[in-house]
């Protein structure tokens, strides 16, 4: 197959600077687009998915960005939700989110449009004795429905419906499930279900526009460690454990299975070093370029590591072994770390990556202040490939 983007090169990723301004009272502790999509609209405008918190963090919002990339004019509209009909609550509102129960705050949203089925929004869904991802259902990409907020998709280890026995016997200590107890009607979590948070969703593209659709999951994962271990890093917030990355199938985007682990730190590599998310982009010629969450839990610093698979995501190579893009490489709007959106973009003869600049480590320990996190662009004429 002839590849008909921009050949591979080694290049570096040149910084646009913010492509969110935050100008709204919600956007006050800051804004992040972790596995957040950016779509083009034309004449230069995008439509950018993100989050964000107040300070005091009791909110947490789902915002959607229109406009040029960068200008403080952009259009912005939050996800306004409800646990009833948000859409009645709310008929002014260009984007409501229904069913989702009082005090469920989501973050991390996935759009994704399904060929002839409308649209999905997938997000991590935040309470007391609440860590689930869900998926709401929209038929025209503005309204949507949760499908079942007590039957979710992924839990965390976190999550009222995640077994105690099941903890114990992998040695996890967890706070979130030991002071709320699973409502008789919500099932306990599958265990094969039950991960860590940023997870990545796609639609596999099918030649036979009838098929139908067939997707694709990849998730941060932990592993526990002894205490004895290199890889033992107290600083970090989830100290004993190693942040890996599982892949899991579906065909109908509800019900997943088929997991397996794809990308774990080798045993020769730094041990304060784990893998935080897994971006993908799916090239022409059926190869998948990805952006890892790298992440120095010694340091408490994100980046962003490139890696390629030849063989639908199974196994992923990493040529560098280092980030692609490091902190600092946005003037100070990621000083202490970054992290990748859903995937990068095609777009007007050039790459867009669209990413989260941390202006905090990890565990909060350093910071430089508010707002905590922005949204930031960087682009490339050529996509390091090779």
């Amino acid at each position: 197959m002839i590849f008909s983007l921009p050949r591979p090169s080694a290049v570096c990723w040149q910084p646009h600077g913010l492509a969110i301004v935050p100008t709204e009272p919600w956007e006050q502790d800051g804004l992040r687009n972790f596995t957040c999509p950016a779509e083009p609209l034309g004449g230069g405008e995008w439509r950018l998915w993100y989050y964000a918190r107040t300070v005091d963090r009791r909110s947490c919002e789902i915002g959607i960005a229109e406009g040029l990339p960068g200008s403080p004019s952009a259009r912005k509209y939050r996800l306004r939700r409800a646990s009833g009909n948000a859409r009645r609550e709310y008929p002014d509102e260009r984007y409501t989110l229904s069913n989702l129960p009082d005090g469920w705050l989501p973050v991390q949203p996935v759009h994704l449009v399904i060929p002839g089925k409308g649209h999905r929004l997938y997000f991590w869904a935040h309470a007391p004795g609440i860590v689930r991802y869900l998926c709401a259902e929209s038929s025209d990409g503005f309204h949507y429905t949760v499908a079942d907020p007590y039957r979710a998709v992924l839990y965390h280890y976190h999550d009222r419906a995640v077994e105690k026995s099941m903890l114990a016997a992998d040695g996890l200590t967890f706070w979130g499930n030991t002071d709320r107890a699973r409502p008789a009607y919500e099932p306990a979590a599958e265990p094969t279900l039950v991960t860590n948070d940023a997870t990545n969703i796609y639609v596999i593209p099918d030649s036979n526009p009838d098929a139908a659709a067939r997707y694709e999951l990849y998730t941060a994962c932990i592993v526990p460690v002894p205490k004895g271990s290199p890889r033992y890093i107290a600083e970090d917030n989830a100290a004993g454990f190693v942040r890996v990355i599982d892949r899991f199938t579906s065909h109908d985007g509800l019900h997943f299975e088929d997991r397996r682990r794809v990308l774990e730190p080798d045993p020769d590599e730094p041990p304060g070093l784990q893998f935080y998310g897994l971006a993908v982009t799916r090239l022409p010629d059926g190869r998948r370029y990805g952006q890892i969450g790298h992440y120095r839990c010694d340091t408490q610093i994100l980046s962003i590591e490139r890696a390629m698979s030849d063989d639908e995501g199974l196994t992923w190579q990493r040529p560098d072994r280092q980030p692609c893009i490091g902190a600092g490489f946005n003037d100070g709007h990621d000083i202490y770390g970054l992290l990748p959106g859903h995937n990068v973009v095609y777009h007007d003869n050039a790459w867009w990556c669209f990413y989260t600049g941390h202006r905090h480590t990890h565990n909060f320990k350093k910071s430089a202040g508010l707002p905590t996190a922005t949204v930031l662009l960087a682009k490339s004429d050529l996509l390091d490939i090779a």
